[in-house]
């Protein structure tokens, strides 16, 4: 199975930007009721590759909880769908959203040179946040699908605002996630399955 890679070095070719700031400032980070993640890979392979996606609501304590979700399409029935139940205590919680916020943006428009279309990354995280007195509610889209640094770091879309943002910032976060939700335990349970069916 392919292993996820640093895919945000450096500022490719092909982008024009000026340095705007952090999320936080575009985007309120303290006020995420929910979080998505889906994480995919895409390539010729025969077969079908593993989708990872995460699902996490905040509740009134402030903690985050929901579930964590593997599936294999190409493989057989009993190992083709895992989940797991997630909680993330109200402390865990707000350290995870305090990373978020410091996220660098650099706001501008992406005409890459060549598209890679082999293998590639398909990650797409977005966060929900809703002001709880007035019920608006934004939203913050972050997407990456390449396959080098030198092609395409991570866009981010905030309610109708482009940006893109260079270093690992989120791929950072991105592997704290898997942690947290317990990515590793998931493919452990595939594997034993898999090997149960023998």
């Amino acid at each position: 199975m392919a292993t996820r890679r640093n895919t945000s070095r450096g500022s490719p070719k092909g982008f024009r930007s000026s340095r705007n700031g952090r999320l936080a400032e575009h985007f309120d980070v303290k006020a995420i009721t929910s979080i998505l993640v889906a994480d995919a890979w895409t390539g010729y392979a025969p077969e079908p590759p593993p989708v990872f996606t995460y699902r996490l609501a905040r509740a009134s304590d402030g903690s985050l909880g929901g579930e964590a979700r593997l599936v294999f399409p190409g493989e057989p029935s009993n190992a083709k769908k895992l989940s797991r139940e997630v909680r993330l205590s109200a402390k865990v919680t707000d350290e995870l959203l305090s990373r978020i916020s410091r996220i660098p943006l650099r706001r501008g428009t992406c005409s890459p040179k060549e598209w890679v279309t082999d293998d590639y990354p398909d990650l797409r995280m977005l966060f929900h946040a809703e002001n709880a007195t007035t019920g608006i509610f934004n939203v913050a889209v972050l997407y990456l699908r390449s396959d080098d640094g030198a092609v395409m770091p991570w866009r981010v879309f905030v309610d109708g605002d482009i940006f893109y943002t260079e270093g690992n910032d989120i791929e950072r976060i991105a592997r704290a996630i898997d942690r947290l939700v317990g990515r590793r335990q998931l493919e452990r349970e595939r594997t034993k399955r898999l090997t149960d069916a023998l």
